[in-house]
């Protein structure tokens, strides 16, 4: 392992732009693909990367593909994953320009540090960190996953296995990339590879991390989109009683949800986030003194133990709770009103009916409406909601409808990956190796959302519930259940010291990413490919 040259690499990597849904997105997987040709191995063996087209929002991508055999050879293969798709820029005000120059950014924030927090700006002064987005989350992956290639290049007597680097575009958005690669690893899988672990390098940026003890992550959390479309009545805004606003309702699912602990699953000494409300909002065009006839919220459930129906239980006794709220809200200021103002004030007689997805598809299924997702939306999410709003309106119902569903995307949470044997023997000799030097811990659970959730399916979990609550499922949004249950590949994950990933202050150690977790990252991938 060269460490000046893994850090030119990295700063390759990070100055290369390639924010989800841009064409920085689109043209990354052409320039990693040329930075991959360049190692010597694949100069002899330019058949064994590839470049596989990945549809995305804004275009075609590519998830990267590149086949490092050993000798003698063997069918045994560790995969090395990574993404190269990051988030926006928007937070960094007038440092855009910069956001994707570690030094040039650094260099700025040390002339005005008040955009940092107090933590990051006692990092900033030790000199110890570089800064800028991608920075941790996760272009130190991908780097330590190319030096990788280029160390047992020139070191083949220490590689038993093959290696296999992939590394896919809109893991921040839907893992489309990861779901197409899928398909891909299969097709490996079926001609005589065999995935016996995958090592991921996604950061550590967990806030609880004990200082100097670093962890081995041995599985991942997971998150599903709990979602509500309300159809209310509309009316004047001179005669608020003679209809109902559904932003009534929305805001008191918003209400219920918001950080509501009843969400967050528990194993062990890990538990998840409690909700957030990703979005709200009605679907009025313009303005007019209407009031709206359709509004939505999403939310972010994350798990680690729960079903996606065990979310959806919890989720319709929130809303059914918000729907009780909202009309006994409504009958005691309509009264309030009419003592205020002395005189009758026309009102409807409000009912509100919560009818899940499943059961509303089950109506519109009797009266032979069929109906596609618009493929004009680009929005997933958007899509979805969409195509419930057009559900509610075939449906033609006079009723206050409240319709909860799931939207897209469904990471499934992998939490029995960590009592693999392959998993169990190499995290414990490593910690063991490297004990006089660092301290390492297991952690079964990795809090972020990755790709990790696609390496493969715990559980009987029933593809019908995806159809039944996921709208447009097959055709608008898609997981393929028989494929990953058919990989099934052990994996851990183990990366650098990152902090603050999707903040203007995301930044890596160097000190220690370079020069411990680089080699500890190659000293695991020789543990991983020992015999158990």
């Amino acid at each position: 392992m060269e460490k000046q040259r893994a850090i030119e690499q990295y700063l390759r990597l990070v100055n290369r732009q390639s924010i989800s849904e841009t064409e920085g997105e689109i043209t990354f997987g052409d320039f990693l693909y040329q930075e991959i040709q360049n190692i010597g191995y694949f100069n002899e063996h330019p058949g064994d990367v590839l470049k596989v087209p990945v549809k995305l929002s804004e275009g075609i991508g590519s998830n990267v593909f590149a086949l490092m055999k050993c000798e003698p050879p063997t069918d045994e293969t560790i995969i090395l994953l990574s993404h190269y798709d990051t988030v926006g820029i928007e937070d960094y005000g007038g440092l855009e320009d910069v956001a994707f120059d570690p030094i040039e950014l650094t260099r700025r924030l040390k002339e005005n540090p008040s955009r940092l927090n107090i933590e990051a700006k006692m990092d900033l002064d030790s000199g110890e960190y570089l800064f800028g987005r991608g920075s941790a989350d996760m272009k130190w992956g991908l780097s330590a996953g190319i030096e990788a290639l280029r160390h047992f290049e020139e070191h083949p007597d220490e590689l038993k296995t093959n290696l296999l680097l992939v590394s896919t575009p809109d893991e921040e958005v839907n893992s489309r990339g990861m779901l197409a690669a899928v398909n891909e690893l299969l097709a490996l899988q079926d001609s005589g590879l065999k995935f016996i672990a995958c090592l991921v390098s996604e950061p550590d940026i967990a806030s609880d991390r004990i200082e100097n003890e670093f962890r081995i992550h041995t599985g991942c959390a997971g998150k599903c989109l709990p979602c509500i479309v309300v159809k209310g009545k509309e009316t004047h805004v001179g005669e608020p009683f003679f209809g109902f606003n559904p932003n009534l309702i929305v805001a008191n699912v918003v209400r219920r949800m918001e950080w509501n602990p009843a969400f967050s699953d528990v194993l062990g000494e890990n538990s998840t986030p409690t909700p957030v409300c990703l979005k709200q909002a009605d679907l009025k065009s313009s303005y007019t003194v209407q009031t709206p006839i359709v509004s939505y919220a999403y939310f972010n459930v994350m798990t680690l133990t729960s079903s996606l129906l065990d979310v959806m239980d919890r989720f319709i006794h929130e809303v059914t709770s918000s729907c009780d709220e909202a009309l006994i809200q409504f009958h005691e200021r309509h009264k309030q009103a009419e003592q205020r103002s002395m005189k009758k004030i026309n009102a409807i007689i409000p009912e509100i009916v919560v009818l899940p997805y499943p059961e509303l598809a089950k109506q519109l299924q009797e009266m032979n409406v069929t109906l596609k997702a618009d493929e004009g939306i680009l929005d997933v999410r958007e899509r979805a909601i969409d195509l419930v709003k057009r559900s509610i309106e075939a449906f033609s119902s006079d009723d206050i409808l409240v319709v909860p569903f799931f939207a897209p995307p469904y990471y499934p949470h992998r939490t029995e990956n960590a009592n693999q044997p392959r998993i169990v023997g190499s995290t414990k000799k490593f910690i063991d190796l490297v004990a006089s030097q660092t301290k390492f811990t297991v952690d079964p659970v990795y809090q972020g959302l990755s790709d990790m959730s696609y390496l493969g399916l715990e559980g009987d979990m029933d593809p019908k519930q995806l159809s039944e609550w996921f709208p447009g499922f097959g055709s608008l949004y898609a997981l393929p259940l028989d494929e990953l249950s058919r990989l099934n590949i052990p994996f851990l994950n183990l990366g650098p010291h990152g902090k603050d990933a999707h903040k203007v202050s995301e930044r890596i150690d160097k000190k220690y990413s370079f020069d411990k977790a680089l080699p500890y990252f190659i000293l695991m991938i020789m543990i991983l490919g020992e015999a158990i």
